[in-house]
């Protein structure tokens, strides 16, 4: 048969693609060889294009591109295929150009080959190829083959060839750089008609900057594995293809209120890898039976691939998997599904060993925390637990993106495991030097009033705006109840639970507090046995509690001004931290601060939207019971009603202010008309307690 005439699954030459980027390679060995190898082997991720580049190695050298996805490969593959292409009279005249060096065979999809017929068919089929190539050590300089897979795989493939006797080198497809992403996405954006191609770098620009900045990173070499990895980049194009305006949009990201798109359009890219190794899974398990296919699809859906990557035993691990009635399916399927997630674009190069901490084994922080926000939402609390383990751990650094992760994947509707709320909190402490105005507010509320259970409610404020697409969390405990339990730190938060402890650092050996967190709890426990103080001149750490208690052994505090602690009972390390009160005329920010979470507490029962629509009102019977359970302070309520804030109306209660409620409900100080209430509240609360003590 001529070549002209080979099956689709052969082209005696691959199509040049005039969009195809060039990556850059390099040597998989310390000391690379000095001359060429029988056989060239390349790996790469998946998704990274391999499929174009064995074109573009095909096309350029005029050499047949073999796709091995499309093939059985076994006993005498090689050696039938090209009988089967070149007929019996062709076979020795094309094999005698494979062993002169004159003839390559370019042999894509091996992954999928590994995966369809199994690793002893697989050994058996290159077997026959290094019999075909021969291992004359006069032919080592020629390369008779370039073989292109996943790491995994190309580890497998070289070492059987070696055992066979060729001599093999292996290449690693590096990362896009800076310029080869631009230009990757470049080639995807120019094709499109009516698209305002101007304005491409600006838009780059500022997505990489904000990625890099979210992977705490200024470096591209440090974000490289995923601002230059092509899916990535293949699914940022098309976001900018089907945005109406690119421009609008490239303004909008520096807008606090449309920040949320930075984050949707992750999301949306980490989800089409992960949709896409579904169908390659599909596809290869499938081997054309379309029943077969859409099983593998169910099989290896995202949460399989995810539940996968966050388990410390992925060599046992096997997802739950959905009823079929043709039990020859499930033969090999286990074998498969493991050989497949092995190699997944989600994980690093080399895998990790059993019972290794999978967070370790992500390839970059977008894809951990990605698989831990979508966790949270599958309602498993042994995941949870497992994953709070994990991160516990020193080798993780956690990072901004797992709690922007959060606040664009849930909203109010959403019930979050209270577990988690460690987790959230300590990613956004791990950005107080990049996003240094967001501010991350837990408050414990109550959802009924006869219901005795709180939920946990978090918000994620910059400057008044919300800076994600979700305005709020909502986090559960078991029979509404349990802990604040923070893990790491606390930082640029406010917490306000008057019914509940709040842990800090339990089993840790460190925990950093500050800067700007302002704490009220019914008792402040930390456990780790030593807590740092984190440094910022303009900021302060103030908490309020019946009692501060713990394990701490050490509190390292660099200046006194940095600590503000009011309770009436607190041991050490903690007591001498205790400040005392202040003549009645004498108001300082701590005194504010304190006012301001009682006076937001009270007024967020009259903010709700399930409330009286129009105005800041509250059924009066309802809030007298909040009243009598002390859920509010009868302090704020009694000021409001003196000073003419609050009133009665019907059958209702109404706050009426001459400023912006948003002031109340964000504690900001720097609004001058609800910081001289604040004033009036804390010099007529210490009159009262005066009289009251006379």
């Amino acid at each position: 048969m001529d070549e002209s005439e080979a099956p689709g699954a052969i082209s005696p030459r691959g199509k040049k693609r005039q969009a195809f980027i060039a990556p850059d390679f390099d040597y998989s060995d310390d000391n690379p060889p000095l001359r060429g190898g029988r056989v060239i082997l390349i790996s790469a991720p998946a998704a990274v294009g391999k499929s174009w580049l064995a074109a573009e190695l095909s096309a350029r050298t005029f050499n047949p591109l073999w796709d091995l996805s499309r093939f059985s490969v076994g006993s005498n593959f090689f050696t039938g295929t090209i009988t089967d292409v070149y007929g019996a009279s062709g076979f020795s005249t094309f094999t005698d150009r494979l062993r002169a060096g004159e003839a390559c065979l370019i042999l894509d999809a091996a992954d999928e080959a590994l995966v369809r017929v199994g690793s002893n068919s697989f050994q058996v089929g290159l077997e026959n190829l290094a019999k075909l190539l021969g291992s004359n050590p006069q032919m080592e300089a020629t390369t008779g083959a370039v073989i292109l897979g996943r790491p995994e795989t190309i580890a497998e493939s070289k070492k059987i060839l070696s055992e066979a006797g060729l001599s093999v080198i292996e290449l690693r497809v590096k990362f896009f750089s800076e310029d080869q992403a631009r230009a990757f996405v470049r080639t995807k954006v120019s094709s499109t008609k009516f698209k305002v191609v101007s304005e491409l770098d600006p838009f780059l620009t500022e997505f990489f900057d904000n990625v890099k900045s979210a992977l705490q990173t200024s470096s591209w070499d440090q974000s490289d594995d995923f601002l230059g990895y092509s899916p990535v980049l293949d699914a940022l194009a098309t976001f900018y293809n089907d945005a109406p305006n690119p421009m609008r949009l490239m303004s909008d990201l520096h807008k606090e209120q449309s920040f949320g798109h930075v984050w949707t359009l992750l999301i949306k890219i980490i989800n089409e890898i992960l949709d896409r190794e579904t169908d390659k899974f599909a596809d290869a398990f499938g081997d054309g039976d379309e029943g077969k296919i859409a099983y593998g699809r169910e099989v290896y859906d995202r949460r399989a691939q995810l539940e996968y990557l966050l388990t410390d035993e992925p060599e046992t691990f096997l997802p739950e998997l959905p009823d079929t009635e043709n039990d020859d399916w499930l033969n090999d399927l286990e074998e498969q599904l493991r050989r497949w997630f092995v190699e997944h674009p989600l994980r690093k190069h080399k895998p990790l060993s059993s019972g290794a901490n999978p967070l370790d084994g992500f390839a970059n922080a977008a894809f951990r925390d990605f698989a831990i926000a979508s966790m949270l939402g599958w309602g498993d609390s042994d995941a949870v637990t497992r994953v709070n383990d994990y991160w516990r751990s020193p080798t993780v650094n956690p990072s901004l993106m797992l709690s922007r992760f959060i606040f664009t994947m849930y909203g109010v509707e959403d019930l979050l495991p209270l577990a988690a709320l460690g987790l959230v909190a300590d990613s956004h402490a791990s950005a107080v030097n990049l996003d240094a105005e967001a501010i991350l507010r837990i408050s414990e509320e109550w959802e009924g009033d006869e219901n005795e259970g709180s939920v946990i409610r978090a918000s994620l404020d910059r400057t008044g705006r919300m800076h994600s697409a979700s305005a709020w969390l909502v986090f559960v405990g078991e029979d509404g109840e349990g802990d604040l339990e923070f893990h790491r730190s606390l930082a640029r938060v406010v917490v306000d639970s008057p019914e509940r402890r709040i842990v800090l650092g339990a089993g840790a050996l460190d925990f950093v507090l500050g800067p700007d967190a302002l704490i009220s709890c019914a008792a402040f426990v930390s456990e780790a046995v030593e807590v740092r103080l984190a440094y910022s001149p303009s900021t302060v750490v103030r908490v309020r509690a019946s009692r501060i208690q713990g394990a701490t052994q050490r509190l390292i505090v660099k200046a006194q001004s940095l600590i503000e602690l009011e309770t009436s009972n607190a041991g050490h390390p903690w007591s001498p931290h205790v400040v005392r009160g202040n003549p009645i005329s004498e108001v300082t920010g701590r005194d504010l601060t304190g006012a301001g979470i009682e006076v937001r507490r009270l007024v967020s029962w009259f903010a709700r939207a399930s409330m009286v629509a129009g105005s800041l009102s509250y059924p009066a019977a309802a809030f007298d019971v909040i009243l009598k359970k002390r859920r509010v302070s009868a302090e704020v309520f009694r000021f409001f009603e003196e000073t003419g804030v609050l009133g009665r109306r019907g059958e209702s209660y109404t706050l009426t202010f001459s400023f912006p409620t948003t002031a109340i409900l964000q504690v900001d100080l720097d609004s001058p008309s609800y910081r001289r209430l604040l004033e009036e509240y804390v010099v007529w609360r210490r009159s009262n307690r005066a009289e009251v003590a006379g």
